[in-house]
């Protein structure tokens, strides 16, 4: 599973906790990866299921990191869209 825009990390969590693979949650902002980390720990209890969710920076328009190539089952966008008021 592969989400975009992750934020809280609510999609990727999901996904790894209902059993998915490999997950990359994604994001423009390294503290909401952090955050998203943070909710991880705190809603997976099991390390070796924590172990298959991963995060990385993603920039709209900037190549894909290398842990986003490749080809992927599920893509989730989540908070894709964000203006800066």
């Amino acid at each position: 599973c592969l989400e975009l825009g992750t934020g809280t990390g609510l999609g990727a969590i999901t996904a790894t906790s209902l059993g998915a693979d490999e997950v990359l949650a994604t994001d423009r902002d390294p503290s909401v990866l952090e955050l998203a980390v943070r909710n991880a720990k705190l809603n997976l209890d099991n390390p070796a299921v924590r172990a298959h969710f991963k995060t990385a920076v993603y920039i709209w328009g900037d190549a894909l990191p290398t842990e986003a190539r490749g080809r992927w089952d599920l893509v989730v966008g989540a908070d894709l869209t964000y203006n800066q008021a």
